[in-house]
């Protein structure tokens, strides 16, 4: 893969910045809206386009060449506004600190500087994109130099075949057609009354301004008149309009290696600028050090940050992984301690318990989730445009039966209008009123439903609002050229140790209703004759709870394969196994789960939709059965007092200073999150290291097979048909196998032509 290198025209980008950001000032007065506009550019276009190599080039006030054979060269320029000039040191001092090389050339100007470094990264066979706000540089454009042009709205690719587009020309032809139409912003003369739609038909017709000039004698009228009286003038503006390609500047494009930023310099400098904002936003990016194949990569002091996202970079670019081995985010998250002086956090991490868990988890998992994200997983471009056609329509219906249960039309998305119709026209009990009208949130609605059809219309709108804007629309703005999906795993935002998927959320793909499920239809192998294979842990969560709190009826009911929930149903209604009724299953799901999340008794009667009073005899049955689980509630609770935390099997900490809260709520809360806590968080211990024993035995089998995705307690893969079968009974071995809970993990594996059939 060839590498790119970035060379920005600093003088252009900073003024394109002056002129398009509202001022902004110190609370001293410094003028830095420039330097912020410059900074916000540069991040967008880092994240765009991930260079390989950046540097930034800048003209010096000192005359230049083009000066020196013509005195009217930018003679019609206004100086450089004051404050701006004010922020020119600033922005130089900022680079500095963010380690990227700036280049500036006495006699020549920036334009000249990208010509040199363009023809020096062709003789490397490195890409080089050169980004401007100026259409000077067009002319360098070839196969290996691109020009990201940076308007005042959007920023726009120009190649070869951009140039065709627009002026039918190539892009060294328009040296010739600035030497015919002139260049005000220059004051490069050009042909006196030739503008650029004659320019562009002359050099259309003959190709360039020799041409031109080789067939004056065919060129009638007026225009031969302009031309002849023009001659020293064009070629006398052909001269300045052309960039300088050869000149003696010491440059070889490694040298502009992204690095990583000089932290506390670069924290001087944004406090100094009052963008501590942007400090917090630039600080990830600035941990990657950025390299070419063969270069040693070394991260701060040996103590990395974001290694995961560094290790997706490196894997973006085709790039060998940095070697590290130690993440202090990570250490950080596992001590909460976030304050922890780094030099003291292995030791922290052996004294609480924590190294194996950091050492043996979470930094192999980094690599793993690295993989999965470069990856990333394909999605059918054109099913999800007609999902997305299909819900407009529904939409489209579902505002009109609005409408008519309403007795007119309104904004169903405004909340003032929505909530003057449903509790002052219909006359709806009042549900909560915020200070802008009232409350129409999804709580209050459903619990309206039952009393007018209009709710249930609003909901329907909603949902498919939501599919529409969130699925349809937000998947399509988030796939990449190979209709891949590349979601971020996040490691340390979870307290229990889980998972969480961010831009796009796939775990949080709704499957319940119909619309919902029929996303996952549209998640898909990579290629024709390849498959998925979905596994997915059966109750894991209860599996835990058993084991932990060794209650023996519930272990007994899991050995011998019983359906936990219709087992539950029987115990707590006192009915058989085969009088258990599909109501009574759900109920007895709703209490099995309830219990490792804490409920109340209030909470586990809305959720089933009976009283507070049944719902507490639900729970008192199910403990009375279960006196393994209520021992360890009671005691999990009393030993968290105690000691102000709780661990999950693998020594994962939370610590819970609610208990000790003098607030009845936060200490319930302190309570219900005990309870949970090593639940949750041993079934997250055990997903993460189902995943790297899944990862290690494709490599070490030298399958074609990849981990794809990470879901809650499922995994998804993708594979060759041809390997199908064999990477199913893979998956439930490494799944089940990786920790000998009692009663034993159980994994269930299918596959399929979508995520949908293999689910």
């Amino acid at each position: 893969m060839e590498k790119v290198l970035m060379v920005i025209d600093g003088n252009s980008l900073i003024n394109r910045a002056y002129y398009g950001v509202k001022p902004l000032s110190t609370r001293e007065g410094l003028p830095t809206h420039a330097v912020f506009g410059f900074l916000s550019i540069l991040r967008r276009l880092l994240e765009d386009h991930k260079p390989d190599m950046l540097c930034v080039a800048f003209d010096l006030p000192a005359p230049t060449h083009r000066h020196q054979m013509y005195s009217g060269y930018k003679a019609t320029r206004k100086g450089m506004p004051e404050d701006l000039a004010v922020q020119m040191p600033l922005l130089k001092d900022v680079l500095a600190a963010l380690n990227i090389p700036v280049y500036a050339v006495e006699g020549i100007e920036a334009d000249d500087l990208l010509g040199v470094f363009s023809r020096r990264c062709a003789e490397d066979g490195v890409r080089c994109a050169l980004v401007t706000g100026d259409r000077d540089s067009f002319q360098l454009i070839d196969e290996l130099v691109s020009v990201l042009h940076v308007g005042n709205r959007e920023t726009k690719k120009y190649t070869p075949e951009t140039i065709d587009e627009v002026y039918a020309l190539k892009p060294s032809q328009l040296i010739d057609l600035k030497a015919l139409m002139g260049d005000s912003s220059d004051n490069i003369p050009g042909v006196a009354g030739v503008g650029e739609k004659t320019a562009l038909d002359l050099m259309h017709k003959y190709g360039s301004l020799d041409g031109v000039y080789a067939h004056l004698d065919d060129i009638p009228g007026k225009l031969h008149e302009k031309l002849e009286n023009g001659r020293e003038s064009a070629y006398l503006s052909k001269t300045l309009a052309t960039i300088l390609r050869e000149y003696p500047v010491d440059f070889t494009p490694s040298q502009n290696i992204r690095r990583c930023a000089d932290a506390p310099a670069l924290r001087e400098q944004f406090t100094r600028l009052e963008f501590m904002r942007l400090f917090n936003q630039w600080m990830p990016e600035t941990q990657q050090e950025l390299r070419l194949p063969g270069e040693p990569q070394t991260l701060p002091d040996g103590v990395g940050r974001g290694v995961k996202a560094a290790w997706r970079a490196d894997l973006d670019a085709g790039r060998p992984l940095a070697p590290c081995k130690y993440d202090v985010d990570i250490a950080a998250w596992l001590l909460q301690s976030p304050e922890e002086d780094w030099r003291n956090m292995e030791a922290r991490l052996h004294e609480l318990g924590l190294w194996p868990l950091f050492t043996e988890v979470e930094m192999p998992l980094c690599e793993v989730l690295a993989h999965m994200e470069h990856l990333g997983i394909k999605v059918d471009r054109a099913a999800l445009e007609t999902y997305g056609a299909d819900l407009s329509e529904r939409m489209t219906l579902a505002e009109a039966e609005v409408f008519a249960q309403a007795g007119g039309e309104l904004n169903i998305n405004s909340p003032k209008q929505l909530g003057e119709l449903l509790f002052e026209k219909l006359r709806l009990p009042h549900g909560k009123k915020t200070k802008t009208g009232w409350s129409t949130d999804a709580d209050t609605l459903q619990r309206l439903r039952h009393l007018s059809p209009v709710v249930d219309a609003v909901l329907a709108y909603r949902g498919l609002a939501k599919l529409k804007s969130t699925y349809a629309d937000g998947l399509l703005k988030v796939m990449d050229e190979k209709d891949r999906i590349h979601s971020t795993f996040q490691m340390t935002a979870t307290i229990t140790g889980r998972l969480s998927s961010t831009d796009p959320n796939l775990q949080n793909i709704p499957v319940r209703s119909e619309l919902g499920g029929k996303l996952r239809e549209m998640f898909i192998p990579t290629e024709p004759d390849w498959i998925l294979v979905d596994a997915d842990y059966s109750q894991i969560e209860l599996r835990v709870l058993a084991h932990i709190a060794d209650d023996r009826a519930m272990k007994d009911a899991f050995r011998r394969g019983d359906d936990i929930h219709s087992v539950t149903a029987a115990q707590v209604f006192g009915v058989s196994l085969e009088e258990v009724t599909p109501l009574m299953r759900r109920h007895a799901k709703a209490v099995n789960f309830g219990i490792v999340y804490g409920i109340s008794a209030f909470s586990l009667a809305e959720d089933i939709d009976v009283s507070v009073a049944e719902a507490k005899r639900y729970i008192d049955s199910y403990l009375e059965r279960y006196s393994g689980v209520r021992a360890y509630m009671k005691d999990i609770v009393d030993k968290a007092k105690r000691d102000g935390y709780v661990t999950t099997l693998f020594g994962r900490r939370r610590a819970l200073p609610e208990l000790t809260s003098a607030n009845f709520n936060l200490r319930s809360f302190g309570e219900r999150a005990a309870l949970n806590t090593p639940i949750q968080g041993t079934a997250a211990d055990i997903i993460k290291m189902a995943m790297i024993a899944v990862a290690g035995r494709l490599r070490k089998e030298r399958l074609q097979a990849r981990l794809l995705l990470q879901v809650h307690d499922e995994l998804i893969v993708e594979c060759p048909d041809s390997e199908g079968s064999y990477v199913q009974t893979l998956l439930r071995q490494e799944m089940e196998q990786v920790y000998l809970l009692d009663p034993p993990l159980v994994a269930e594996a299918h596959t399929g032509k979508s995520w949908a059939d293999a689910k």
